[in-house]
């Protein structure tokens, strides 16, 4: 899998991951959860 720079912050009770410059986020109930969904998400692409 290529390099991908993101960000996670926290929104209410989840935790978001998102991309940069390309519109793809994911989320979770933990940190680490919100990367793993995004790197999925990404995988699927």
């Amino acid at each position: 899998m290529k390099p991908m720079s993101y960000v996670v912050y926290r929104e209410e009770e989840f935790f978001v991951s998102q991309r940069f410059n390309v519109d793809d986020s994911s989320f979770g109930e933990t940190r680490e959860a919100a990367v793993a969904n995004l790197k999925a998400a990404v995988a699927c692409i």
